[in-house]
């Protein structure tokens, strides 16, 4: 699928702006959902997740990593639990389907798996709020975060706009950014323009921007990218996520589990996630490829994941994979292209000061 990353008329400072003090549309209906729907479908979740998710409500939405036996990350969704027996996981930038067939088949579990056919638009940014009272009801202030809400569910607030109610919705307070915000999860593709449209009007007031996930402003907060900042070849232990998020020696089993148990009894993980204030301006071409990060010496010790400006704190950011021994904030680095062309940059950590 594609995702509509830039839009006529719209630069990227004035997006970033709107984010933080109004308000920003996106279609991100690529972030797919893959569904596990039946009796095993909790077992299933937990079995490919390196997250406990004994404790997990209906409504609820967790972060959690996937591994594969290797403890190497295969994807990092955010697992809604929509029914008692149906979870969702929330995927982007890589096929995580088959891989849970797979794993429902290999466990026998009394489980199916399929992309439940979602399209999802967001609306991130303080005045989101607004937007969502107007259009669905002022109960959408009291959801809290990492909720979900099921427009069509029995016993369940009326939806304000009569064209809206009649569309089978899925709610969650959440989003790719920092921001206050709400992913409208639509079940039915065929409201999709309307949906779209009805945001777009209810936002006007608001001064709503058209956006997409937004990079300065979700690396100034340290929120992870799969394929970009997290790579296919980093174990669940390297990404630096506190225990609850990955946790070899809870109780429940998960895909992945041994190998990281090992890892963690002989020296635990050799590099991990840091972020990088980067000398000089913005770069002249788009950061295609990684750069390698160096000590002042020359030796190479990891390299950059993105790369972005960021108009608030007006230096160039980004975030990076390096040794452990050099991840402390404060730490001079420097960053080297392939070409050989190199910028001074510092460790820092998340959030960024003054961000």
């Amino acid at each position: 699928m594609l995702m509509p990353v830039a839009w006529d008329g719209v630069t990227p400072e004035q997006e970033y702006w709107a984010l933080r003090n109004d308000v920003c549309l996106w279609d991100v209906s690529i972030q797919r959902q893959i569904q596990l729907k039946g009796p095993d479908a909790g077992a299933l979740a937990q079995f490919l997740c390196a997250r406990n998710l004994s404790k997990m409500k209906t409504n609820q939405c967790l972060y959690s990593l996937m591994c594969d036996k290797q403890g190497l990350i295969l994807n990092d969704p955010v697992i809604c639990k929509v029914a008692d027996d149906t979870y969702w996981l929330s995927i982007a930038d890589a096929d995580i389907e088959l891989w849970s067939k797979a794993a429902a088949d290999f466990r026998d579990y009394e489980c199916t798996v399929g992309d439940a056919g979602v399209s999802t638009v967001a609306i991130q940014g303080p005045k989101s709020v607004l937007i969502m009272e107007e259009l669905f009801g002022e109960w959408c202030r009291d959801m809290g975060f990492f909720k979900l809400h099921n427009t069509q569910a029995e016993g369940t607030p009326e939806v304000k706009d009569p064209v809206i109610a009649g569309m089978p919705i899925i709610i969650a307070r959440a989003g790719w950014s920092p921001e206050d915000g709400f992913e409208l999860l639509l079940q039915d593709g065929t409201f999709a323009t309307t949906l779209w449209d009805k945001l777009w009007e209810a936002g006007i007031k608001h001064n709503i921007t058209l956006g997409s996930p937004n990079q300065p402003r979700r690396i100034e907060t340290g929120m992870l990218s799969f394929r970009n900042d997290i790579a296919t070849d980093m174990n669940a232990l390297e990404v630096g996520l506190p225990k609850k998020f990955v946790n070899p020696f809870m109780g429940p089993n998960f895909v992945g589990k041994k190998a990281l148990q090992h890892i963690h009894d002989n020296g635990g993980p050799a590099r991990t996630l840091v972020g990088l204030e980067i000398s000089g301006g913005l770069f002249g071409e788009p950061m295609t490829s990684k750069w390698d990060l160096q000590t002042k010496n020359g030796e190479c010790i990891g390299n950059t994941g993105s790369i972005a400006f960021s108009y608030k704190l007006e230096k160039m950011i980004g975030i990076g994979a390096i040794g452990v021994p050099y991840r402390e904030p404060g730490t001079e680095l420097k960053v080297v292209s392939k070409e050989g062309e190199a910028r001074d940059c510092i460790v820092r950590a998340f959030p960024f000061e003054g961000a």
